[in-house]
């Protein structure tokens, strides 16, 4: 899927038990919902937290690294959550997985983006 793919599109991919996997780590200027990442107010993308809060499916939170020799290892942890969960708490809950990892690879991370320029009023 690439991003102006339609929602409904993306919900039928759940609905059928596929996997819909979104990069959450930009700036989402004021469509965003502001969580802590590095203890700076950062405007993340909830479209992630919306996904799963409207169709049930399952988050699962992943990353990449290189390891000395070379070797890629991909990791996936199941974002475990309450049923209750709000945009915000989900939100947070992957971005805090994120900084983690952020800080056991930093050369991983690129930052060539401006992840907080948008700010809170």
């Amino acid at each position: 899927l690439y991003r102006k793919s339609s929602l409904d599109k993306m919900y039928a991919l759940l609905k059928e038990n596929n996997m819909l996997i979104l990069a959450s780590d930009q700036d989402a200027k004021k469509r965003g919902v502001f969580v802590n990442f590095f203890d700076q107010p950062s405007s993340t993308p909830k479209g992630s937290a919306i996904f799963h809060m409207q169709s049930g499916a399952p988050m699962v939170f992943s990353v990449a690294h290189k390891e000395k020799d070379g070797t890629v290892v991909i990791s996936f942890s199941k974002i475990e959550l309450n049923g209750s969960a709000s945009i915000e708490t989900i939100t947070q809950t992957y971005t805090t997985m994120l900084e983690e990892k952020v800080r056991e690879y930093p050369d991983h991370y690129f930052w060539f983006h401006r992840k907080w320029k948008t700010r809170t009023e």
